[in-house]
């Protein structure tokens, strides 16, 4: 059949069906339109950017400078206005009908998603991201429904972990303790228990067993610096782990048929791909190893693992890079700080990305010590931990660096009087 047109009105910095600019970038949203699950209507956002002034990007690598222009929200100006709506694919359905996002016009369209029952819902933030909105829409009226509301200070950290389950409960991940975990919900939005919590964090949800009643996820309940795959009751009662071998696992779990698949690496070794039982993590099969991509077989050093404290009682986890010999050679080397130490990044893990940082190693070998540090701001220590920079950035951040360089300045190869640092993104930002 020819394609026909569903949605008008775009042009002009309007656009339909494409998630707007700080969507897309701060907001891990990608989608602008949702198919039903039964194939028969498709809701979709409306991004009116007309208002917000072009940005010039300027090209000059050619024998004629490119410009590109973009509409860019800066900072404190106005944002795209955006609108939800759905649309009857049937010939004869007519018109988008508009649901209601509530009056505040630069309202955030955090999520949208539909229940098994054809019901839409969105999660909706206002400018502050201080709240976060779970709303069912009447999709004759258009007129929305609260469900859940959160409210944090100094935000909401987003995540993509609500499901819908068939028996109406809804999965919630919230940070109401300052730490991110797993929550069960009546299906009109009234806690009916939380299912994980303490001083660690939930990362995200890797599957839902509807029949055993059980949700699988991946935390760093045993330590921040790694991930592991979970398992709790629906019905609430003790966490299990259910992954083993220090490091890094990052699985797709079958609940259906009782299987996962366990990608493991850590400093010593690249991933390596198992095919597990998820009763009792018995291997069936491995799916890809290669056993010369170890830290030995390709002749690198593990960068070392630490932990200290600042003098506010903080601890923070640290990574070293040392020349050879040192410590040994009775030599005082330079120190180098490799820094990122903004939100949502994590330097320090065990992991066999931090092996294969060649930059760190090529400095080493020439006579320089690498140091990284996770310092107050970076992620999955909690909303504390996190948002230690909130309205203050540039000086939590230095000061748990400096403590960083102090600290390892103890060490006896260490040239406190030759300090550098590098770093890009966030991490420019710190250099600077």
């Amino acid at each position: 059949m020819p394609p026909r047109q569903l949605t008008s009105g775009a042009g002009n910095g309007i656009t339909n069906g494409v998630a707007e600019y700080i969507a897309q970038e701060e907001m891990g949203r990608r989608e602008g339109y949702w198919w039903s699950l039964d194939g028969r209507t498709i809701a979709y956002e409306q991004a009116d950017s007309a208002h917000i002034p072009t940005y010039p990007i300027v090209h000059q690598g050619r024998d004629e400078p490119l410009i590109e222009e973009h509409r860019y929200p800066f900072a404190g100006k106005p944002n795209a206005r955006v609108k939800l709506g759905i649309i009857e694919l049937a010939e004869d359905a007519g018109a988008t009908r508009w649901l209601d996002l509530g009056p505040d016009p630069e309202i955030y369209l955090a999520r949208v998603a539909w229940r098994p029952d054809g019901v839409l819902t969105a999660q909706l933030q206002p400018r502050d991201q201080r709240t976060l909105r779970l709303v069912t829409f009447d999709a004759a009226t258009g007129a929305a429904t609260t469900l859940i509301e959160d409210h944090g200070d100094p935000w909401i950290n987003l995540n993509n972990d609500t499901r819908f389950l068939k028996d109406g409960t809804i999965l919630w991940s919230h940070e109401r303790t300052g730490f991110q975990h797993l929550a069960l919900h009546d299906a009109d939005g009234t806690h009916l228990r939380d299912l994980t919590g303490g001083d660690w964090v939930v990362t995200d949800v890797a599957a839902v067993d509807e029949v055993a009643r059980c949700v699988y996820f991946h935390a760093t309940r045993e330590d921040a610096r790694e991930r592991h795959l979970y398992r709790v009751s629906l019905d609430g009662g003790p966490i299990e782990r259910i992954t083993e071998g220090a490091g890094w696992h990052a699985t797709v779990v079958s609940p259906q048929t009782g299987l996962y698949l366990d990608s493991w690496a850590h400093l010593g070794a690249a991933s390596s791909q198992t095919l597990r039982r998820l009763a009792d993590n018995g291997a069936l099969a491995t799916i890809f190893a290669d056993e010369t991509a170890t830290a030995e077989a390709l002749g690198l050093r593990t960068p070392e693992l630490a932990s200290f404290q600042t003098d506010g009682g903080e601890t923070l986890y640290a990574a070293i890079y040392a020349p050879p010999g040192a410590g040994t050679d009775g030599r005082r080397y330079p120190l180098i700080v490799s820094v990122y130490g903004g939100p949502h990044a994590q330097m320090v893990t065990n992991n066999w990305g931090m092996t294969i940082d060649l930059r760190a190693h090529y400095l080493a070998q020439q006579g320089f010590v690498v140091l990284k540090v996770d310092n107050r701001g970076s992620a999955k220590r909690g909303l504390r931990f996190e948002a230690a920079l909130a309205h203050d950035m540039g000086r939590v951040e230095i000061a748990d660096q400096l403590a960083g360089v102090r600290w390892l300045s103890q060490r006896p190869y260490v040239d406190a009087a030759r300090v550098g640092i590098y770093g890009w993104s966030y991490g420019g930002y710190m250099t600077c």
